[in-house]
């Protein structure tokens, strides 16, 4: 009897030990939200120029359609969720829960580095926010790195071959600045984002994706050009020896 006693003792304080350690479906749910959170934002914000970035998460805003405002309601929800389990729940694992707050806090903070860079002007701004970073985070000078100079190819052309058809090799939109657009060239107001700059963001990616598309066009005959000269340029070589 007495070894029954202790044995049923063993196994309570095994089954408390294996509930006081358990992970809980909210604390998987949160682990994944954020890391699938992480990888659409990281994705994005290195695929993407910042005027398509921002078409990305914030189109459809004005109707409330736009994935940067149900990333804020998804957050809000996990903040009212965490707080209702908090009052409901009783005996949850004390540092599961603080943990859980850890990740709510930290998919807030991110949310709102992510709002200050989409929105430089509005509050909080992305000036804000970098000082706050600045605190936790020593400056690291950066050495700016000399734009390239490209050589204007028809200048001074000495082949009896018609010369290329662009003075330059086609710049890709990207490098275009006229074209890509800041964020901060956008969104301008402290109250942003406006009508009129959310029509603004959607020029400037229709802008792009029409330089991309020429440039494409422009990089093909640029490319066929030197194939055709580079062959013609073979057979033809001894005519320029020492004209270059």
């Amino acid at each position: 009897m007495g070894m029954q006693l202790s044995n049923k003792r063993v196994l309570r304080r095994a089954a408390r030990l294996r509930r006081s350690f358990a992970i809980s479906s909210f604390t998987i749910f949160l682990v994944g939200f954020g890391l699938c959170y992480w990888i659409f934002h990281m994705f994005t914000i290195v695929t993407a120029i910042e005027c398509e970035y921002a078409v990305i998460w914030i189109a459809g805003w004005f109707g409330f359609r736009s994935a940067f405002q149900w990333l804020a309601v998804a957050v809000g929800a996990c903040a009212v969720i965490w707080a209702a389990r908090v009052i409901l729940i009783r005996g949850l694992n004390s540092i599961e829960t603080i943990a859980q707050l850890v990740l709510i806090f930290g998919l807030a903070g991110a949310f709102a580095a992510q709002k200050a860079y989409l929105f430089p002007y509005a509050t909080p701004s992305r000036e804000q926010v970098e000082r706050v970073v600045s605190v936790f985070t020593p400056n690291r000078t950066a050495l700016a790195e000399a734009p390239a100079t490209d050589i204007n190819v028809q200048d001074n052309w000495i082949y009896d071959y018609p010369p290329p058809p662009f003075a330059q090799s086609p710049v890709p939109p990207r490098r275009n600045g006229n074209i890509n657009l800041r964020l901060d060239e956008i969104f301008k107001d402290k109250r942003s984002p406006l009508h009129s700059e959310y029509a603004r963001m959607e020029k400037c990616y229709a802008d792009y994706r029409s330089a991309v598309r020429q440039y494409e066009e422009d990089i093909k005959v640029w490319d066929d050009y030197w194939e055709g000269f580079n062959a013609w340029y073979a057979f033809n070589r001894w005519r320029y020896d020492g004209k270059h």
